[in-house]
Protein backbone atom coordinates (compact mmCIF):
# COMPACT_ATOMS: atom_id res chain seq x y z
CA UNK A 1 0.00 0.00 0.00
CA UNK A 2 2.68 2.11 0.98
CA UNK A 3 4.46 1.50 -2.28
CA UNK A 4 1.65 2.83 -4.14
CA UNK A 5 1.20 5.90 -2.49
CA UNK A 6 5.11 6.97 -3.84
CA UNK A 7 4.41 5.63 -6.79
CA UNK A 8 0.97 8.38 -7.18
CA UNK A 9 3.04 10.48 -5.35
CA UNK A 10 5.96 10.56 -8.16
CA UNK A 11 3.31 9.95 -10.94
CA UNK A 12 1.68 13.70 -9.85
CA UNK A 13 5.46 15.04 -9.48
CA UNK A 14 6.34 14.02 -12.78
CA UNK A 15 2.94 15.63 -14.22
CA UNK A 16 4.13 18.67 -12.37
CA UNK A 17 7.29 19.26 -13.89
CA UNK A 18 6.25 18.16 -17.40
CA UNK A 19 3.31 20.58 -17.33
CA UNK A 20 6.00 23.94 -15.73
CA UNK A 21 8.48 22.38 -19.24
CA UNK A 22 5.55 23.10 -21.41
CA UNK A 23 3.97 26.66 -20.40
CA UNK A 24 5.02 29.96 -20.90
CA UNK A 25 7.60 30.03 -23.60
CA UNK A 26 8.28 26.62 -23.74
CA UNK A 27 5.36 26.00 -24.97
CA UNK A 28 3.88 24.83 -28.47
CA UNK A 29 1.22 27.55 -28.66
CA UNK A 30 3.32 30.51 -27.44
CA UNK A 31 2.95 33.47 -29.76
CA UNK A 32 5.39 36.19 -27.86
CA UNK A 33 4.21 39.90 -28.60
CA UNK A 34 1.65 38.67 -31.31
CA UNK A 35 -0.43 37.14 -28.35
CA UNK A 36 -4.35 38.22 -28.56
CA UNK A 37 -6.86 39.80 -25.94
CA UNK A 38 -7.53 36.91 -23.95
CA UNK A 39 -4.32 35.61 -24.01
CA UNK A 40 -2.34 38.99 -23.11
CA UNK A 41 -5.17 39.18 -19.93
CA UNK A 42 -4.48 35.52 -19.18
CA UNK A 43 -0.77 36.57 -18.65
CA UNK A 44 -0.96 39.80 -16.37
CA UNK A 45 -3.69 38.13 -14.31
CA UNK A 46 -0.68 35.46 -13.82
CA UNK A 47 1.73 37.88 -12.95
CA UNK A 48 -0.59 40.90 -11.45
CA UNK A 49 -1.93 39.51 -8.43
CA UNK A 50 -5.63 40.53 -7.47
CA UNK A 51 -6.21 42.83 -5.16
CA UNK A 52 -9.12 42.54 -2.24
CA UNK A 53 -10.28 45.73 -3.68
CA UNK A 54 -11.17 48.25 -6.30
CA UNK A 55 -7.91 50.52 -7.31
CA UNK A 56 -9.99 53.22 -7.99
CA UNK A 57 -12.69 53.74 -5.19
CA UNK A 58 -11.71 50.77 -2.73
CA UNK A 59 -14.64 48.75 -3.22
CA UNK A 60 -14.74 44.76 -2.39
CA UNK A 61 -16.73 43.53 -5.42
CA UNK A 62 -15.87 41.16 -8.00
CA UNK A 63 -12.65 42.74 -10.67
CA UNK A 64 -11.85 43.52 -13.76
CA UNK A 65 -8.50 43.17 -14.79
CA UNK A 66 -8.22 46.84 -17.06
CA UNK A 67 -5.85 48.06 -19.56
CA UNK A 68 -5.63 52.04 -19.12
CA UNK A 69 -4.19 52.75 -22.24
CA UNK A 70 -5.88 50.62 -24.77
CA UNK A 71 -3.20 49.97 -26.34
CA UNK A 72 -2.80 46.25 -24.86
CA UNK A 73 0.60 46.38 -24.13
CA UNK A 74 2.35 43.63 -21.71
CA UNK A 75 3.55 46.21 -19.50
CA UNK A 76 2.46 45.91 -15.88
CA UNK A 77 2.31 49.59 -14.94
CA UNK A 78 -0.19 49.90 -18.25
CA UNK A 79 -2.57 47.24 -16.33
CA UNK A 80 -5.09 47.83 -13.06
CA UNK A 81 -7.66 46.15 -11.34
CA UNK A 82 -10.87 47.73 -11.26
CA UNK A 83 -14.80 46.65 -10.34
CA UNK A 84 -17.07 46.60 -12.68
CA UNK A 85 -18.12 49.97 -12.18
CA UNK A 86 -15.10 52.27 -12.24
CA UNK A 87 -13.89 50.03 -15.45
CA UNK A 88 -16.92 50.92 -17.52
CA UNK A 89 -16.55 54.41 -16.68
CA UNK A 90 -13.15 54.55 -16.82
CA UNK A 91 -13.67 53.02 -20.29
CA UNK A 92 -16.47 55.22 -21.92
CA UNK A 93 -14.51 58.63 -20.59
CA UNK A 94 -11.23 57.26 -22.40
CA UNK A 95 -13.50 56.48 -25.33
CA UNK A 96 -15.46 60.13 -25.50
CA UNK A 97 -11.80 61.65 -24.73
CA UNK A 98 -10.70 59.92 -28.07
CA UNK A 99 -14.04 60.84 -29.73
CA UNK A 100 -13.87 64.50 -28.62
CA UNK A 101 -10.02 64.48 -29.96
CA UNK A 102 -11.07 62.93 -33.62
CA UNK A 103 -14.02 65.71 -33.61
CA UNK A 104 -11.10 68.79 -33.65
CA UNK A 105 -9.16 67.02 -35.63
CA UNK A 106 -11.67 66.65 -38.67
CA UNK A 107 -13.56 70.09 -37.43
CA UNK A 108 -16.80 68.86 -37.35
CA UNK A 109 -19.23 71.29 -36.08
CA UNK A 110 -21.56 69.31 -33.89
CA UNK A 111 -23.94 72.28 -33.55
CA UNK A 112 -24.41 72.09 -37.34
CA UNK A 113 -25.05 68.86 -37.63
CA UNK A 114 -28.09 69.15 -35.18
CA UNK A 115 -28.89 71.88 -36.95
CA UNK A 116 -28.95 69.95 -40.29
CA UNK A 117 -30.71 66.59 -38.67
CA UNK A 118 -33.33 69.07 -37.12
CA UNK A 119 -34.61 70.25 -40.57
CA UNK A 120 -35.26 66.40 -41.05
CA UNK A 121 -33.85 66.75 -44.67
CA UNK A 122 -30.90 64.61 -43.66
CA UNK A 123 -30.79 60.96 -42.17
CA UNK A 124 -28.58 60.48 -39.95
CA UNK A 125 -26.62 57.99 -42.62
CA UNK A 126 -26.70 60.86 -44.89
CA UNK A 127 -25.18 62.82 -42.48
CA UNK A 128 -22.27 60.42 -41.91
CA UNK A 129 -21.34 60.81 -45.40
CA UNK A 130 -21.45 64.69 -45.62
CA UNK A 131 -19.48 65.01 -42.61
CA UNK A 132 -17.19 62.10 -43.43
CA UNK A 133 -18.27 59.92 -39.92
CA UNK A 134 -19.88 56.95 -39.49
CA UNK A 135 -23.91 56.85 -39.00
CA UNK A 136 -23.35 55.35 -35.00
CA UNK A 137 -21.14 58.73 -34.69
CA UNK A 138 -23.91 60.92 -36.04
CA UNK A 139 -26.47 59.36 -33.50
CA UNK A 140 -23.61 59.80 -30.55
CA UNK A 141 -23.44 63.45 -31.11
CA UNK A 142 -26.91 64.08 -31.67
CA UNK A 143 -27.89 62.55 -28.54
CA UNK A 144 -24.66 63.67 -26.46
CA UNK A 145 -23.16 60.18 -25.90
Amino acid sequence: MQEMRKRKAMLDETKRKIGLASSGEHSSSWKGDEVGYFGLHARIKKILKKPLKCNFCGRIKPLDLANKSHEYKFELDDWVWLCRKCHVKYDWTLKKTKRMRAIASKNIDIIGLKKLYATGKYTQIELGKKFDIHHITVWKYLHDQ
